[in-house]
């Protein structure tokens, strides 16, 4: 019998071809080697053509090179380079001869380094920028940030510092300026210091010559507070962000009376980590074993000072009394004094004892600080951070306002500045009043959260702030961060009358910092509660627009310790604490995205606050988005 079997053809799968890793484009390439070691992407980039033109600009885009230990890089490669950094390894002092070379392979390498944007001097070359290496940077062929780690005061105390020969002809094609050297530190007493005479008329001229050579592109300039009037003069129409650390300038230096000498001292880079906010500070490691190989990730910061380690805990200094109905001819009410924070154990050789420290405002008939003349010829400026602060030794004379009734800034000022930063402001200042109605973000934070041994700052009351504040219009406001201090009965007062007043002036704000502080041991505060969570609970709220909230409600149990080396169990039961009060905060804004509690842990000022993010909850409320650490005693947290 015959069978008719019908077999129903079976749709053949279409596969797409198979790719190989070298098919894939760039930008793909890119994102799958970013993620391998260093040395992982240095042996890909033998296999092939392909991926050494995919690997060579990653591999290559930071270099740095130490004279004394490898030639200078081949020219193959500098095409790629974007950062570099010339270091001073194994080399004590450059002579005359090492300069000129040194800078003659860079004019010569300049011209081909097109992706360069970024130039460092390390901190271990010895006396710092010199003129022949700054001709050089007039070689390249687009704007550069400039970086410079290294101080122009020699080791040998006979040796005269390094003068930059100011430039007459061509500019520099330099964007931003960064000198990195905001305190030097007193070895003898071991404390932070003024500059010098010398120190202070050769850095402010070198830093002057550096600026006037790149007037026309000169963008972004961080510099020591100290060395303020290396602006002094010109208009810098392209200057349109100003970051300024350190101590506050002294103002007779400034007019040619320079602070009186000191014993010997040394320049430090930097001090407690936060203790001055240096931007985008980096630096090569200086144990690199080749030098001219190129360097990957953060490298680390510059030697600390030993208080770091060892932070010194701080008592109020010259608390009096302030008067509630305090007035002044001019309808402000002004404290009868000024507030002064600096160090608990000054150092053995202070001549000032710490009650010395307290010290009246200065009259409206005092003269302003120089900053005034000089921000009024920066007519572009969008960024304004001042992160000063005094020294111990500073008379009234040297603590002077910015702005006051007698000398106002002329119009326009300021007029498209966005951001606006200063720490210890003077009580009396009225810069405020003057910035632009456009500004963005208004910050009198708390900085540093610990003084170094010689620093002083003012201390904010909730007066203070009423003051500083009152006469502001800021309708774009967005970000607002402050503090005070609370020692008397009177300043409860003082601060209902401020947090009232705060939500009304700046209804958009979206991020907020609020630190709370409490003089714990003051005998005028006896009697009253500390607790401050009605306070905020009612605070925060007012700000319909709140996104994320950093508040330091100063808990009695951390007063007078420093921060915390290791998560033990009291640290974590700390943070459990913390974190209840936080959940009862965004219960009360429930709108809030993120909230922070200030917990002083580890060595870096900026991460020592405990962040949650806020999440739904049950019954229409919300809450933290992880709970609070176990209490256990580990090394590993949370």
């Amino acid at each position: 019998m015959t069978r008719i079997v019908l077999r129903q053809a079976m749709e053949q799968a279409t596969t797409s071809d198979v790719k190989t890793l070298e098919s894939l484009n760039h930008d793909v390439l890119l994102m799958i080697f970013e993620r391998l070691p260093y040395a992982e992407r240095v042996k890909l980039a033998t296999l092939s053509r392909r991926l050494r033109a995919v690997l060579l600009p990653v591999i290559y885009r930071r270099l740095g090179w130490a004279p004394g230990l490898v030639d200078f890089p081949p020219q193959r490669i500098l095409p790629f380079t974007q950062v570099f950094t010339l270091a001073g390894h194994n080399i004590r002092r450059f002579t005359p001869a090492q300069h000129a070379t040194i800078a003659s392979q860079f004019r010569e390498a300049f011209p081909i380094m097109k992706s360069l944007h970024t130039f460092i001097l390390g901190g271990n070359v010895a006396d710092g920028l010199w003129s022949e290496l700054l001709d050089a940077f007039a070689a390249l062929s687009n704007p550069i940030d400039l970086v410079v780690h290294a101080h122009w005061q020699p080791d040998d105390e006979e040796a005269e510092p390094i003068k930059l020969e100011p430039r007459t002809t061509t500019t520099l094609p330099l964007r931003r300026f960064s000198f990195t050297v905001p305190f030097i530190f007193d070895v003898l007493d071991n404390e932070i210091a003024r500059r010098l005479p010398d120190i202070l008329e050769s850095e402010t001229e070198n830093v002057r010559t550096i600026l006037a050579a790149s007037l026309s592109t000169m963008a972004k300039v961080e510099i020591p507070g100290e060395l303020i009037s290396a602006l002094d003069g010109p208009v810098w129409t392209s200057l349109t962000e100003l970051y300024l650390n350190g101590l506050w300038p002294f103002s007779d230096a400034v007019e040619g009376n320079s602070p009186v000498a000191g014993p010997s001292l040394e320049h430090t880079s930097s001090t407690q980590s936060g203790v001055v906010a240096l931007t985008s500070s980096v630096e090569s490691p200086d144990t690199a074993k080749d030098p001219s190989v190129p360097t990957e990730g953060p490298p680390p910061s510059p030697a600390i000072s030993k208080a770091e380690n060892e932070p010194n805990p701080v008592q109020v200094l010259g608390v009096s009394s302030t008067p509630d109905t305090a007035t002044s001819t001019s309808s402000e009410a002004l404290p009868s004094s000024t507030v002064v924070e600096s160090p608990l154990i000054p150092s053995p050789a202070t001549t000032n004892p710490p009650e010395n420290a307290h010290q009246s405002p200065s009259p409206s008939s005092a003269k302003t600080s120089p900053l005034l003349s000089i921000l009024e010829r920066l007519p572009n400026l969008r960024i304004l951070n001042m992160m000063l602060v005094f020294h111990q030794d500073d008379g009234p004379d040297s603590r002077p306002p910015i702005c006051i009734a007698d000398r106002l800034p002329s119009p326009p000022f300021l007029q498209h500045l966005t951001k606006f930063q200063a720490t210890c402001l003077p009580n009396d200042d009225r810069i405020i009043d003057f910035l632009p109605p456009n500004l963005e973000t208004l910050s009198l934070r708390r900085y540093p959260f610990w003084l170094e041994d010689g620093m002083l700052r003012i201390l904010a009351t909730p007066l203070t702030i009423f003051n500083l504040l009152k006469r502001a219009e800021f309708s774009a406001l967005t970000t607002l961060k402050f503090w005070y201090l609370i020692s008397t009965k009177e300043e409860l007062e003082h601060e209902e009358t401020l947090l009232d007043l705060l939500p009304k002036l700046f209804p958009l704000v979206q991020d907020l910092e609020f630190s709370r502080r409490w003089d714990h041991g003051a005998p005028l505060l006896e009697g009253c509660q500390w607790n401050p969570m009605p306070i905020v609970c009612d605070f925060f709220p007012r700000f319909k627009h709140l996104e994320s909230i950093l508040f330091d409600p100063d808990l009695p149990e951390r007063d007078g310790w420093p921060p915390e080396s290791y998560p033990s169990s009291d640290f974590r039961e700390m943070v459990g604490r913390l974190h209840g009060m936080a959940g009862e905060i965004v219960n009360a804004a429930p709108w809030v995205k993120s909230i922070g509690m200030y917990r002083e842990f580890g060595s870096n000022e900026d991460l020592y606050w405990e962040i949650w993010g806020v999440v739904p909850a049950p019954d229409g409320r919300v809450a933290l988005d992880r709970p609070p650490p176990p209490i256990v005693n580990s090394i590993f947290y949370p």
